[in-house]
């Protein structure tokens, strides 16, 4: 029985976390496709690799049974694009946060699927792959049944809990838990800095400050593409935000802090039953 063939187009965290899960005991060979050389060799070295490859090129003349692009959003569109130019026929899958316009690109492509595993680290590139795991974490898949099939068939060596969502389903709701809580982290930070200099603002810095700030460090070429690529999405979740903090504002300024308490009380349960 032959091996099944993948391609990852792109060796940062998420693309590397994939190679290496799939690799793990497994009769699978993967080609790892970059345009750093020393990202390449480390792979190649590691393990988690068989084939290494400069150039999206790699996939015209090779049989793949899957083509995951695990590339930041801007350039997953200019991969499908290219490839749809290559006339390539093979499944191709990618790891965007963004599905709309991402799988309307794809439908220039016979075979296409959009993934968004729900996996993450506030680092990038291929030194972090291993603070990510794939296991029994959310990954979502949009596209058609038989493509989706499949691709849940090749990943299951991740074991990720694959779900599948509508491309608006999945934006309307990655909109509320992902995309706003970067936009109010990065809001938290830029608050902080009118308090003056670092040296003076960093005695004062506690946990609760460095755990709700945390993912300000991700990468900022990827979170500025996410942003504006969903722009109108995330300004109706800002507005909804502004009136949920006018709302505690109002609060702390009544003489009984029974509704207050009442509202924190909701709003701790909700947040423990994510838990």
């Amino acid at each position: 029985m032959s091996k099944t063939k993948i391609a990852i187009v792109g060796l940062g965290v998420m693309g590397a976390a994939v190679a290496r899960q799939l690799k793990v005991g497994r009769e699978i060979e993967i080609t790892g496709i970059d345009t750093d050389q020393a990202t390449l060799t480390q792979a190649h070295t590691d393990g988690i690799i068989d084939h290494t490859s400069l150039t999206l090129t790699t996939v015209i003349d090779t049989p793949f049974d899957l083509i995951i692009l695990a590339t930041p959003p801007h350039i997953i569109l200019e991969q499908i694009h290219a490839l749809a130019a290559f006339k390539v026929t093979t499944l191709i899958m990618d790891l965007g946060s963004l599905k709309t316009e991402i799988m309307a690109a794809g439908q220039a492509l016979p075979h296409f699927v959009g993934g968004h595993p729900m996996v993450g680290t506030d680092h990038a590139g291929y030194a972090w792959h291993r603070a990510v795991s794939y296991s029994e974490k959310p990954f979502f898949l949009s596209g058609n049944p038989a493509d989706i099939a499949t691709v849940t068939r090749l990943l299951a060596p991740l074991e990720a809990n694959f779900k599948t969502v509508t491309p608006s389903d999945h934006d309307a709701r990655v909109t509320y838990t992902s995309d706003l809580p970067h936009i109010l982290a990065d809001a938290l930070v830029l608050t902080a800095m009118e308090l003056g200099d670092l040296a003076d603002v960093k005695p004062f810095i506690g946990g609760g400050f460095r755990d709700t700030t945390r993912i300000a460090q991700a990468n900022p070429r990827m979170w500025a593409d996410i942003y504006q690529a969903n722009a109108p999405a995330i300004q109706d979740a800002i507005t909804v935000l502004k009136a949920k903090l006018t709302q505690l504002e109002t609060l702390t300024h009544e003489p009984d802090a029974t509704e207050l308490i009442t509202l924190l009380e909701t709003i701790k349960t909700f947040r423990e039953d994510l838990s």
